[in-house]
Protein backbone atom coordinates (compact mmCIF):
# COMPACT_ATOMS: atom_id res chain seq x y z
CA UNK A 1 0.00 0.00 0.00
CA UNK A 2 1.45 3.20 -1.26
CA UNK A 3 0.70 6.66 0.27
CA UNK A 4 0.73 9.72 -1.46
CA UNK A 5 0.12 13.14 -0.48
CA UNK A 6 1.77 16.29 1.76
CA UNK A 7 2.81 14.98 5.18
CA UNK A 8 2.88 17.29 8.42
CA UNK A 9 6.05 17.17 10.12
CA UNK A 10 6.45 20.69 11.86
CA UNK A 11 6.31 22.04 15.75
CA UNK A 12 4.99 18.86 17.92
CA UNK A 13 2.99 17.58 15.01
CA UNK A 14 3.23 14.74 12.58
CA UNK A 15 0.53 13.43 10.24
CA UNK A 16 0.10 9.82 11.07
CA UNK A 17 -2.54 7.15 9.18
CA UNK A 18 -3.75 3.87 11.29
CA UNK A 19 -4.91 1.13 8.50
CA UNK A 20 -7.57 -1.18 9.07
CA UNK A 21 -9.60 -4.07 7.80
CA UNK A 22 -12.80 -2.17 6.88
CA UNK A 23 -15.37 -4.55 8.64
CA UNK A 24 -18.62 -2.00 9.44
CA UNK A 25 -20.58 0.39 7.41
CA UNK A 26 -23.81 3.08 8.91
CA UNK A 27 -25.46 5.44 7.12
CA UNK A 28 -25.41 8.82 7.75
CA UNK A 29 -28.22 9.64 10.50
CA UNK A 30 -31.50 12.01 9.51
CA UNK A 31 -32.56 14.86 10.14
CA UNK A 32 -34.42 13.36 13.15
CA UNK A 33 -31.72 12.54 14.82
CA UNK A 34 -30.92 16.12 15.83
CA UNK A 35 -34.57 17.08 17.13
CA UNK A 36 -33.88 18.58 20.26
CA UNK A 37 -30.03 18.44 20.26
CA UNK A 38 -27.04 20.29 18.53
CA UNK A 39 -26.86 18.88 15.13
CA UNK A 40 -22.97 18.79 15.43
CA UNK A 41 -23.42 16.82 18.76
CA UNK A 42 -25.36 13.80 16.87
CA UNK A 43 -22.92 14.28 13.88
CA UNK A 44 -19.90 13.61 16.61
CA UNK A 45 -21.79 10.80 17.38
CA UNK A 46 -23.18 9.11 14.09
CA UNK A 47 -20.78 6.76 12.87
CA UNK A 48 -19.89 6.04 9.33
CA UNK A 49 -17.06 3.53 9.52
CA UNK A 50 -15.44 1.02 11.84
CA UNK A 51 -11.94 -0.94 11.06
CA UNK A 52 -10.18 -3.91 13.30
CA UNK A 53 -6.57 -4.94 13.03
CA UNK A 54 -4.31 -6.71 14.82
CA UNK A 55 -0.95 -6.47 15.82
CA UNK A 56 -0.73 -10.25 16.71
CA UNK A 57 0.75 -11.41 13.48
CA UNK A 58 3.49 -8.39 13.37
CA UNK A 59 4.94 -10.17 16.86
CA UNK A 60 5.16 -13.60 15.06
CA UNK A 61 6.61 -12.39 11.79
CA UNK A 62 9.21 -10.52 13.97
CA UNK A 63 9.98 -13.45 15.96
CA UNK A 64 8.70 -12.14 19.38
CA UNK A 65 8.01 -14.59 21.91
CA UNK A 66 4.55 -14.10 23.41
CA UNK A 67 5.60 -15.29 26.57
CA UNK A 68 8.06 -12.24 26.62
CA UNK A 69 6.71 -9.92 24.52
CA UNK A 70 3.27 -10.33 24.80
CA UNK A 71 0.76 -11.42 22.37
CA UNK A 72 0.12 -7.91 20.99
CA UNK A 73 -2.82 -5.60 20.90
CA UNK A 74 -5.97 -5.36 18.77
CA UNK A 75 -7.24 -1.45 17.23
CA UNK A 76 -10.64 -0.85 16.76
CA UNK A 77 -10.81 2.73 14.32
CA UNK A 78 -13.97 4.66 14.41
CA UNK A 79 -15.01 7.40 11.86
CA UNK A 80 -17.52 9.33 12.84
CA UNK A 81 -19.74 11.89 10.42
CA UNK A 82 -18.84 15.29 11.99
CA UNK A 83 -16.19 16.47 14.64
CA UNK A 84 -16.45 16.48 18.01
CA UNK A 85 -14.80 19.40 20.09
CA UNK A 86 -13.70 17.14 22.93
CA UNK A 87 -13.64 13.39 22.60
CA UNK A 88 -14.92 11.63 25.84
CA UNK A 89 -17.49 14.20 26.86
CA UNK A 90 -20.67 14.93 24.75
CA UNK A 91 -19.93 12.04 22.45
CA UNK A 92 -18.28 8.62 24.16
CA UNK A 93 -17.66 5.43 21.78
CA UNK A 94 -18.34 1.97 23.53
CA UNK A 95 -16.99 -1.57 22.15
CA UNK A 96 -18.33 -4.53 24.03
CA UNK A 97 -16.44 -7.68 23.30
CA UNK A 98 -17.97 -11.23 23.11
CA UNK A 99 -15.20 -13.30 23.58
CA UNK A 100 -16.98 -16.69 24.40
CA UNK A 101 -19.71 -16.29 21.61
CA UNK A 102 -22.46 -16.88 24.02
CA UNK A 103 -24.35 -13.72 22.63
CA UNK A 104 -23.53 -11.77 26.37
CA UNK A 105 -20.03 -9.12 25.83
CA UNK A 106 -17.79 -10.10 28.62
CA UNK A 107 -15.67 -6.96 28.54
CA UNK A 108 -17.04 -2.99 27.57
CA UNK A 109 -14.39 -1.03 26.33
CA UNK A 110 -14.90 2.98 26.49
CA UNK A 111 -13.70 6.05 25.27
CA UNK A 112 -13.94 9.21 27.73
CA UNK A 113 -12.06 11.16 30.03
CA UNK A 114 -9.85 9.88 32.44
CA UNK A 115 -11.00 12.31 35.43
CA UNK A 116 -13.89 14.92 35.48
CA UNK A 117 -11.18 17.23 36.59
CA UNK A 118 -8.15 15.84 33.86
CA UNK A 119 -8.43 16.95 30.28
CA UNK A 120 -7.23 13.59 28.90
CA UNK A 121 -8.81 11.54 27.23
CA UNK A 122 -8.44 7.46 27.92
CA UNK A 123 -9.44 3.84 26.58
CA UNK A 124 -10.48 1.69 29.55
CA UNK A 125 -11.52 -2.36 29.37
CA UNK A 126 -13.73 -3.06 32.04
CA UNK A 127 -14.94 -7.00 32.78
CA UNK A 128 -18.60 -7.08 32.36
CA UNK A 129 -20.25 -8.86 35.60
CA UNK A 130 -24.04 -10.22 36.76
CA UNK A 131 -25.03 -7.18 39.02
CA UNK A 132 -28.44 -7.13 40.46
CA UNK A 133 -30.28 -9.38 37.74
CA UNK A 134 -28.26 -7.06 35.03
CA UNK A 135 -25.20 -6.26 33.80
CA UNK A 136 -22.33 -3.95 35.34
CA UNK A 137 -19.07 -2.64 34.54
CA UNK A 138 -16.59 -4.65 37.18
CA UNK A 139 -12.63 -4.76 36.98
CA UNK A 140 -10.41 -2.45 34.87
CA UNK A 141 -8.30 -4.87 32.88
CA UNK A 142 -6.76 -2.38 30.46
CA UNK A 143 -5.97 1.42 30.56
CA UNK A 144 -4.46 2.81 27.45
CA UNK A 145 -4.35 6.59 26.31
CA UNK A 146 -6.45 7.53 23.21
CA UNK A 147 -5.15 6.38 20.12
CA UNK A 148 -2.81 4.46 21.56
CA UNK A 149 -0.18 7.38 22.00
CA UNK A 150 0.32 9.04 25.23
CA UNK A 151 -0.72 12.93 26.16
CA UNK A 152 3.36 14.57 25.51
CA UNK A 153 2.90 13.03 21.43
CA UNK A 154 -0.16 14.81 19.29
CA UNK A 155 -3.04 12.72 19.79
CA UNK A 156 -5.85 14.63 17.69
CA UNK A 157 -8.47 14.29 20.40
CA UNK A 158 -9.67 18.11 19.46
CA UNK A 159 -12.08 19.10 16.36
CA UNK A 160 -11.57 15.81 15.39
CA UNK A 161 -13.62 12.50 13.33
CA UNK A 162 -11.44 9.61 13.39
CA UNK A 163 -10.07 7.40 17.08
CA UNK A 164 -7.98 4.34 17.66
CA UNK A 165 -9.25 2.30 20.50
CA UNK A 166 -6.01 -0.23 21.42
CA UNK A 167 -7.16 -3.09 23.72
CA UNK A 168 -4.25 -5.35 25.11
CA UNK A 169 -4.87 -9.21 24.46
CA UNK A 170 -2.87 -10.48 27.25
CA UNK A 171 -4.61 -7.75 29.33
CA UNK A 172 -8.27 -8.57 28.81
CA UNK A 173 -8.12 -12.53 28.48
CA UNK A 174 -8.44 -12.97 24.65
CA UNK A 175 -6.22 -15.80 23.82
CA UNK A 176 -5.06 -17.64 20.81
CA UNK A 177 -8.41 -19.68 19.72
CA UNK A 178 -10.61 -17.05 20.56
CA UNK A 179 -12.92 -15.10 18.03
CA UNK A 180 -14.73 -12.48 19.97
CA UNK A 181 -17.72 -10.46 18.68
CA UNK A 182 -17.39 -7.16 18.93
CA UNK A 183 -20.13 -4.59 18.99
CA UNK A 184 -19.46 -0.80 18.65
CA UNK A 185 -21.40 2.04 19.31
CA UNK A 186 -21.86 5.84 20.47
CA UNK A 187 -23.33 6.98 23.38
CA UNK A 188 -24.66 10.38 24.63
CA UNK A 189 -26.78 12.34 26.76
CA UNK A 190 -28.73 13.75 23.92
CA UNK A 191 -29.43 10.79 22.46
CA UNK A 192 -33.10 10.55 21.86
CA UNK A 193 -33.16 6.89 22.52
CA UNK A 194 -33.67 6.34 26.12
CA UNK A 195 -31.06 4.12 26.27
CA UNK A 196 -28.54 6.91 25.62
CA UNK A 197 -27.67 5.28 22.56
CA UNK A 198 -27.24 7.64 19.59
CA UNK A 199 -25.71 5.09 16.93
CA UNK A 200 -24.27 2.01 16.77
CA UNK A 201 -23.18 -1.03 13.76
CA UNK A 202 -23.80 -4.32 12.66
CA UNK A 203 -21.66 -6.61 14.94
CA UNK A 204 -18.62 -8.47 13.76
CA UNK A 205 -16.36 -11.44 14.81
CA UNK A 206 -12.42 -11.29 13.89
CA UNK A 207 -9.77 -13.80 14.97
CA UNK A 208 -7.06 -11.76 16.69
CA UNK A 209 -4.44 -14.41 15.83
CA UNK A 210 -5.37 -14.77 12.06
CA UNK A 211 -7.19 -11.60 11.11
CA UNK A 212 -8.43 -10.90 7.26
CA UNK A 213 -6.16 -8.18 7.21
CA UNK A 214 -2.67 -7.47 9.07
CA UNK A 215 -0.30 -4.62 7.98
CA UNK A 216 3.17 -4.59 8.29
CA UNK A 217 5.36 -1.22 8.10
CA UNK A 218 8.67 -2.35 9.79
CA UNK A 219 7.48 -2.00 12.74
CA UNK A 220 6.17 -4.66 15.41
CA UNK A 221 3.23 -4.07 17.45
CA UNK A 222 2.59 -1.04 15.41
CA UNK A 223 -1.08 0.94 15.32
CA UNK A 224 -0.15 4.20 13.83
CA UNK A 225 2.29 5.15 11.08
CA UNK A 226 3.82 7.63 9.32
CA UNK A 227 1.71 9.16 7.16
CA UNK A 228 3.55 11.15 4.22
CA UNK A 229 4.12 10.56 0.69
CA UNK A 230 6.28 7.78 -0.69
CA UNK A 231 5.63 5.15 2.69
CA UNK A 232 4.63 2.27 1.81
CA UNK A 233 3.04 -0.82 4.15
CA UNK A 234 2.66 -4.03 3.39
CA UNK A 235 -0.69 -5.34 3.76
CA UNK A 236 -1.07 -8.85 4.54
CA UNK A 237 -4.69 -10.44 3.61
CA UNK A 238 -5.58 -14.02 4.39
CA UNK A 239 -5.42 -16.81 1.73
CA UNK A 240 -8.69 -16.86 -0.26
CA UNK A 241 -10.01 -13.84 1.23
CA UNK A 242 -10.98 -11.94 -2.07
CA UNK A 243 -11.86 -8.36 -2.41
CA UNK A 244 -12.35 -6.16 0.25
CA UNK A 245 -12.10 -2.75 1.35
CA UNK A 246 -9.20 -1.04 4.15
CA UNK A 247 -10.28 1.74 5.86
CA UNK A 248 -7.23 4.22 6.66
CA UNK A 249 -7.69 6.96 9.72
CA UNK A 250 -5.72 10.22 8.65
CA UNK A 251 -4.83 12.29 12.11
CA UNK A 252 -4.45 15.44 9.86
CA UNK A 253 -5.99 15.70 6.82
CA UNK A 254 -9.28 17.78 6.45
CA UNK A 255 -12.67 16.20 8.42
CA UNK A 256 -13.55 15.37 4.98
CA UNK A 257 -10.69 13.36 4.22
CA UNK A 258 -9.73 11.73 7.24
CA UNK A 259 -11.45 8.42 6.60
CA UNK A 260 -10.25 7.01 4.06
CA UNK A 261 -11.84 3.84 2.24
CA UNK A 262 -9.19 1.99 -0.17
CA UNK A 263 -10.69 -1.05 -2.26
CA UNK A 264 -8.74 -4.29 -2.60
CA UNK A 265 -8.53 -6.61 -5.02
CA UNK A 266 -7.80 -9.78 -4.69
CA UNK A 267 -7.70 -12.60 -6.54
CA UNK A 268 -9.15 -15.64 -5.58
CA UNK A 269 -6.94 -18.53 -4.95
CA UNK A 270 -8.29 -21.36 -7.41
CA UNK A 271 -9.96 -24.29 -6.06
CA UNK A 272 -7.97 -27.77 -7.47
CA UNK A 273 -8.55 -31.81 -7.28
CA UNK A 274 -6.47 -34.23 -7.28
CA UNK A 275 -6.86 -38.24 -7.89
CA UNK A 276 -4.41 -40.48 -7.57
CA UNK A 277 -4.44 -44.17 -10.63
CA UNK A 278 -1.86 -46.54 -9.17
CA UNK A 279 -0.04 -49.35 -11.96
CA UNK A 280 2.67 -51.76 -11.66
CA UNK A 281 3.67 -54.78 -10.05
CA UNK A 282 1.60 -56.48 -7.38
CA UNK A 283 4.50 -58.48 -5.87
CA UNK A 284 7.78 -57.72 -4.29
CA UNK A 285 10.62 -56.02 -5.88
CA UNK A 286 8.50 -55.20 -8.72
CA UNK A 287 7.62 -51.33 -9.49
CA UNK A 288 4.94 -48.87 -9.09
CA UNK A 289 3.77 -45.98 -11.15
CA UNK A 290 1.75 -43.64 -9.28
CA UNK A 291 0.06 -40.92 -11.60
CA UNK A 292 -1.44 -38.12 -9.83
CA UNK A 293 -3.82 -35.94 -11.97
CA UNK A 294 -4.88 -32.24 -11.31
CA UNK A 295 -7.13 -30.32 -12.10
CA UNK A 296 -7.14 -27.41 -13.45
CA UNK A 297 -4.59 -28.34 -15.91
CA UNK A 298 -3.19 -25.15 -15.43
CA UNK A 299 -2.04 -25.43 -11.63
CA UNK A 300 1.67 -25.59 -11.17
CA UNK A 301 3.29 -26.70 -8.60
CA UNK A 302 4.88 -30.12 -7.40
CA UNK A 303 3.02 -33.10 -5.79
CA UNK A 304 4.22 -35.69 -2.88
CA UNK A 305 3.13 -38.82 -2.92
CA UNK A 306 2.43 -40.49 0.07
CA UNK A 307 2.14 -44.01 1.38
CA UNK A 308 0.02 -43.38 4.85
CA UNK A 309 2.23 -40.63 6.76
CA UNK A 310 5.77 -41.67 5.05
CA UNK A 311 6.64 -39.71 1.49
CA UNK A 312 7.89 -41.74 -1.57
CA UNK A 313 8.86 -38.92 -3.34
CA UNK A 314 7.50 -35.43 -5.11
CA UNK A 315 7.62 -34.86 -8.72
CA UNK A 316 6.46 -31.36 -10.96
CA UNK A 317 3.31 -30.98 -11.78
CA UNK A 318 3.42 -30.33 -15.74
CA UNK A 319 0.12 -30.05 -17.91
CA UNK A 320 -1.82 -31.15 -14.89
CA UNK A 321 -0.30 -34.67 -14.28
CA UNK A 322 2.81 -35.35 -11.87
CA UNK A 323 4.74 -39.09 -12.05
CA UNK A 324 6.72 -41.22 -9.92
CA UNK A 325 8.01 -44.47 -10.03
CA UNK A 326 8.15 -46.65 -6.98
CA UNK A 327 9.14 -49.86 -5.31
CA UNK A 328 6.44 -50.83 -2.34
CA UNK A 329 7.48 -53.34 0.21
CA UNK A 330 5.09 -56.62 0.53
CA UNK A 331 1.88 -55.58 2.91
CA UNK A 332 -0.81 -53.30 1.92
CA UNK A 333 -0.47 -49.75 1.31
CA UNK A 334 -2.83 -46.16 1.60
CA UNK A 335 -1.12 -44.04 -1.15
CA UNK A 336 -2.15 -40.33 -1.71
CA UNK A 337 -1.30 -37.58 -3.32
CA UNK A 338 -0.99 -33.66 -1.76
CA UNK A 339 -1.00 -30.63 -4.90
CA UNK A 340 1.43 -28.51 -3.28
CA UNK A 341 0.66 -25.03 -5.36
CA UNK A 342 3.59 -22.91 -6.48
CA UNK A 343 1.54 -19.74 -6.01
CA UNK A 344 -1.07 -17.90 -3.84
CA UNK A 345 -3.32 -18.53 -7.02
CA UNK A 346 -4.78 -22.50 -6.46
CA UNK A 347 -5.16 -23.84 -3.71
CA UNK A 348 -3.80 -27.35 -2.55
CA UNK A 349 -6.03 -30.81 -2.97
CA UNK A 350 -5.23 -34.29 -1.43
CA UNK A 351 -6.45 -37.26 -3.54
CA UNK A 352 -8.47 -40.21 -2.28
CA UNK A 353 -6.35 -42.66 -0.63
CA UNK A 354 -5.53 -45.84 -3.06
CA UNK A 355 -4.70 -49.26 -1.55
CA UNK A 356 -2.52 -50.92 -3.34
CA UNK A 357 -1.04 -54.42 -1.92
CA UNK A 358 2.09 -55.87 -2.51
CA UNK A 359 2.08 -59.84 -1.91
CA UNK A 360 5.53 -61.98 -1.26
CA UNK A 361 7.31 -63.92 -4.12
CA UNK A 362 6.71 -67.80 -3.95
CA UNK A 363 9.93 -69.31 -2.22
CA UNK A 364 11.99 -72.04 -4.89
CA UNK A 365 14.00 -74.48 -4.14
CA UNK A 366 17.37 -74.88 -6.61
CA UNK A 367 19.04 -78.57 -6.89
CA UNK A 368 22.00 -78.93 -9.56
CA UNK A 369 23.72 -82.19 -10.79
CA UNK A 370 27.45 -82.24 -12.67
CA UNK A 371 29.21 -84.84 -13.92
CA UNK A 372 31.81 -86.80 -11.34
CA UNK A 373 34.80 -86.66 -13.22
CA UNK A 374 35.64 -84.85 -16.79
CA UNK A 375 38.84 -84.51 -18.88
CA UNK A 376 40.03 -80.90 -18.80
CA UNK A 377 39.72 -81.33 -22.67
CA UNK A 378 35.61 -81.45 -22.54
CA UNK A 379 33.14 -78.82 -22.29
CA UNK A 380 31.87 -79.09 -18.56
CA UNK A 381 27.97 -78.83 -17.55
CA UNK A 382 25.87 -78.43 -14.67
CA UNK A 383 22.17 -79.68 -14.90
CA UNK A 384 19.75 -77.44 -13.20
CA UNK A 385 16.26 -78.24 -11.73
CA UNK A 386 14.39 -75.23 -10.00
CA UNK A 387 11.21 -76.11 -8.11
CA UNK A 388 8.20 -73.59 -6.46
CA UNK A 389 4.87 -73.06 -6.30
CA UNK A 390 4.30 -70.78 -9.10
CA UNK A 391 6.17 -70.68 -12.60
CA UNK A 392 9.60 -70.38 -12.27
CA UNK A 393 11.27 -67.92 -15.13
CA UNK A 394 14.66 -66.18 -15.16
CA UNK A 395 18.15 -67.12 -15.21
CA UNK A 396 20.42 -69.68 -13.67
CA UNK A 397 24.08 -68.41 -12.92
CA UNK A 398 27.25 -70.57 -11.95
CA UNK A 399 30.15 -68.97 -10.30
CA UNK A 400 32.91 -69.91 -8.42
CA UNK A 401 34.98 -67.97 -6.05
CA UNK A 402 32.46 -64.62 -6.83
CA UNK A 403 33.67 -65.57 -10.36
CA UNK A 404 30.84 -66.28 -12.90
CA UNK A 405 31.61 -68.77 -15.23
CA UNK A 406 28.35 -68.68 -17.29
CA UNK A 407 24.45 -68.66 -17.13
CA UNK A 408 21.54 -69.47 -19.31
CA UNK A 409 17.82 -68.94 -18.94
CA UNK A 410 15.78 -71.87 -16.92
CA UNK A 411 12.78 -73.66 -19.45
CA UNK A 412 9.88 -73.70 -16.94
CA UNK A 413 7.58 -76.46 -16.94
CA UNK A 414 4.87 -75.99 -15.00
CA UNK A 415 6.17 -75.23 -11.40
CA UNK A 416 9.41 -76.69 -12.13
CA UNK A 417 12.21 -74.99 -14.18
CA UNK A 418 15.12 -76.67 -16.04
CA UNK A 419 18.75 -75.72 -17.42
CA UNK A 420 21.62 -76.86 -19.16
CA UNK A 421 24.47 -74.40 -18.21
CA UNK A 422 27.47 -75.34 -20.21
CA UNK A 423 30.99 -74.15 -18.80
CA UNK A 424 34.24 -72.94 -20.01
CA UNK A 425 37.07 -75.55 -20.17
CA UNK A 426 38.74 -75.81 -16.35
CA UNK A 427 41.80 -76.64 -15.19
CA UNK A 428 42.47 -79.81 -13.43
CA UNK A 429 40.94 -80.31 -9.52
CA UNK A 430 38.07 -79.81 -7.58
CA UNK A 431 36.38 -76.98 -8.71
CA UNK A 432 33.01 -75.76 -5.58
CA UNK A 433 30.45 -74.34 -7.86
CA UNK A 434 27.47 -72.21 -6.64
CA UNK A 435 24.59 -72.64 -8.87
CA UNK A 436 22.25 -69.63 -7.96
CA UNK A 437 18.74 -68.93 -9.42
CA UNK A 438 18.42 -65.53 -9.76
CA UNK A 439 14.69 -65.48 -9.14
CA UNK A 440 11.85 -62.86 -11.47
CA UNK A 441 8.91 -61.23 -10.55
CA UNK A 442 7.08 -64.04 -8.51
CA UNK A 443 9.12 -66.48 -7.42
CA UNK A 444 12.50 -65.74 -5.20
CA UNK A 445 16.12 -66.60 -6.02
CA UNK A 446 17.69 -69.84 -4.64
CA UNK A 447 20.99 -71.42 -4.91
CA UNK A 448 22.81 -74.37 -4.41
CA UNK A 449 26.34 -75.60 -4.62
CA UNK A 450 27.72 -78.57 -6.75
CA UNK A 451 31.48 -80.15 -7.21
CA UNK A 452 33.17 -80.85 -10.37
CA UNK A 453 36.78 -83.14 -10.49
CA UNK A 454 38.31 -81.78 -13.62
CA UNK A 455 41.06 -84.15 -14.39
CA UNK A 456 44.42 -83.12 -16.93
CA UNK A 457 44.07 -85.33 -20.49
CA UNK A 458 45.43 -88.22 -20.55
CA UNK A 459 45.29 -89.25 -17.16
CA UNK A 460 43.45 -92.10 -15.86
Amino acid sequence: LSLSGRGVSSGGWTSLVAPFDLVATSPRLDDSAATGASPSVIASGDLRYVGFTSTAPQLVAAGSDPATAGSGSVGIGIAVDGEWSSLGTNTIPVIDTDIDGDGTPDLETIIWKYSADMDFTTVETYEIVESGGGLALGALLDLSPVNGLWADLDTSVFDSNVVVAPITLDAVGITQGDTPTFQVYTVSTYASDPSGVLDAVPPFTVDPFAPTTWFDGGVADALWYLDADGVELTVHRAEGAGDGSLLLLHTHNGAASRAEVVEVSATRAATTTTELSVAGATTETGTQTLTASVAPAEATGSVRFLDGSTELGTAPVEGGTATLEASLGVGEHSLSAEYLPASAAFLASTSAAVTWSVTARATSTTRAWAPAVISSRATPWVTVMVRSTSRPTGTVTVSEGGTVLADTRIVPLGTTGVAVVRLPRLSAGVHHLTVQYEGSTTVAPSSTSVDLQVVAFGRH
